[in-house]
């Protein structure tokens, strides 16, 4: 174990206490990753990925998969030689870094879509091939960030394989800064999205400046908030006690017990699901609704019949 260094964190807790976080990981890491894959299996036999909306909400869930495993796995790391077991600890926190930032990026990409959408503009198709490679090169660029300066290992005493606190600034670079940024983001957006739904929302506007939300659109779109609500609701207590930690640090400097890895090993695994119960409780209630997905993505179309019809009758008074 390490020595209780005040400038290293370290944990004051007993064996039994890491030996349940251990099996808590292990077991809900497990469950999330099985739910994870029934969710991604049931898209491709239903073949539930033909809308944009869709495919965005899988490659969450794609993310939430990679989360999951590296929460699963962590037996791995007691069970090696001490040459393996730093291996396997360096794959296991590489995959939990690359995985976060992808659900961040892929947290973001929902809502600015949604909103996009939601306030009648036209998404062009080629923004679709360009989130899809700005979120995995980007995750893949942080979480390689750590693993070129030698910075994964365990933290603390072994409670889980993460970024080394040493040198400090590899955390908030490559994990702490997508994560505060996107948390922040997508606050200002959910909010701002609950707006735009709001039946009350922009009484004075024209009726041509505001999006006319069906039940069919409400539902879609709610299906599409639970998953930032998800994760804000699962960052806000980690984060917000790592700041906390990162002031005490800063101005006492010791800490004996980082409560953000206990946060993050207690909250972090049932993340994925949480995303699978939205993904289900969506996609079979959808039934109720005889409005095809793809009509919330799109641009309001012309209803031609309507214009027909208009057109007919102009005729007819004019011929009379």
């Amino acid at each position: 174990s390490q020595p209780n260094n005040p400038k290293t964190m370290s944990f004051s807790t007993g064996s039994e206490d890491y030996e349940v976080l251990e099996i808590w990981q292990t077991v809900m890491g497990g469950l999330s990753s099985v739910c994870c894959l029934v969710c991604l299996a049931n898209a491709v036999y239903r073949r539930a990925f033909t809308s944009r909306y869709q495919r965005f909400g899988l490659s969450l869930l794609l993310s939430a998969l990679l989360y999951s495993l590296s929460h699963a796995f962590m037996f791995l790391t007691y069970s090696q030689t001490e040459d393996d077991e730093t291996l396997v600890c360096t794959i296991q926190a590489f995959i939990n870094v690359l995985s976060t930032v992808a659900m961040c990026g892929w947290v973001l990409v929902i809502l600015i879509n949604l909103l996009m959408v939601l306030q009648n503009k036209n998404v062009p198709a080629h923004l679709e091939k360009l989130y899809h490679l700005s979120v995995w090169v980007l995750a893949v660029i942080f979480a390689c960030i750590p693993f070129a300066s030698n910075s994964y290992g365990k933290l603390g005493q072994n409670i889980w394989c993460w970024i080394d606190a040493k040198p400090i600034w590899t955390q908030l670079v490559t994990y702490m800064f997508p994560l505060v940024a996107t948390f922040i983001a997508t606050c200002v957006l959910f909010f701002k999205l609950g707006k735009i739904m709001s039946p009350q929302s922009c009484p004075d506007s024209s009726a041509a400046e505001r999006p006319a939300l069906t039940e069919a659109a409400r539902f879609y779109a709610n299906q599409q908030l639970g998953y930032p609500a998800f994760f804000m609701t699962f960052w806000s207590v980690p984060l917000g006690y790592y700041f906390y930690y990162l002031f005490i640090f800063s101005v006492i400097g010791e800490y004996d017990t980082p409560l953000w890895s206990i946060f993050s090993a207690i909250l972090g695994p049932p993340l994925g699901s949480l995303y699978t119960i939205n993904y289900f409780y969506f996609a079979y209630k959808k039934a109720d609704f005889e409005v095809d997905e793809s009509d919330l993505y799109s641009p309001p179309e012309v209803d031609m019949d309507q214009v027909q019809l208009e057109g007919s009758s102009s005729s007819s008074s004019i011929s009379v």
